[in-house]
């Protein structure tokens, strides 16, 4: 079960990095899409579309969330791969 938590932790960090890439390339196809439908219609002869980028703020947010998320991740990752060390008693000791 911790495998599994482990993977979604690390896969979540990964898709929140890359969330603000997939958003900006999507808004940036459509708005071509829809620019190259407009000036195909006949007695268009210009057209002007607006396009609200993603904001700063965001996108670096969204990464830095995301880069934690992933450094968690893989640090929960190396714990469970590490061996566990049994812990001296007082028997062991004396």
């Amino acid at each position: 079960m911790r495998g599994a938590i482990i993977i979604t932790v690390i896969l979540v960090g990964g898709l929140l990095v890359a969330a603000p890439l997939i958003a900006e390339y999507l808004t940036s196809a459509n708005h071509q899409s829809n620019l190259v439908r407009l000036l195909e219609k006949p007695g268009t002869s210009s057209v002007n579309l607006h396009v609200d980028p993603i904001p700063n703020g965001a996108e670096v947010a969204s990464g830095a969330v995301g880069v934690v998320v992933l450094v968690c991740g893989l640090i929960m990752a190396f714990r469970e791969l590490s061996p566990l060390r049994p812990r001296a008693t007082a028997a062991n000791e004396a």
